[in-house]
């Protein structure tokens, strides 16, 4: 857990990887979690983008406007008790760019 200016952000697991070949670290966060509400009142969706995963790492990752550095920030979450149709699925979001 940590404080953030916008109040305390709390993850379930959160890890840096590593490269298993060479052992250096590789530019990503993985956030791992559980949700035990499917209907939580709020579009999963929208914090499923971990926001705060991404910019907390102003100050810690990068100083200024250096976003290059910035990582990649990955989540899963395991969704207990889902509607019967979304039982054993996988269901997948994610940014990209288009024109």
């Amino acid at each position: 857990m940590r404080q953030r200016r916008r109040g305390t952000a709390t993850y379930d697991i959160q890890f840096r990887a590593i490269a298993p070949s060479s052992g250096e670290p590789i530019g990503l966060i993985v956030n791992v979690g559980a949700q035990s509400d499917f209907y939580p009142g709020y579009p999963l969706t929208k914090r499923g983008i971990c926001c705060r995963m991404i910019s907390s790492q102003h100050g810690r990752e990068f100083t200024g406007s250096h976003y290059e550095k910035l990582k990649k920030v990955y989540s899963s979450w395991i969704c207990m008790n889902p509607p019967r149709r979304r039982e054993n699925t996988i269901t997948r979001y994610h940014l990209t760019e288009e024109q």
